[in-house]
């Protein structure tokens, strides 16, 4: 991908796109403790 400099950005210009994996168990657990949010309803199956 090629990077874009902040100072080469225009209003009206089309970004690409971002993508990234799909979000996993694992990754919730280790925001839940970062964060210290340990509500069940963000890892309950």
């Amino acid at each position: 991908m090629k990077m874009i400099d902040v100072e080469d950005i225009s209003i009206g210009m089309s970004l690409p796109m971002w993508v990234l994996p799909p979000i996993s168990r694992q990754t919730l657990a280790v925001y839940c403790g970062a964060s210290g949010d340990h509500n069940p309803i963000h890892v309950d199956i």
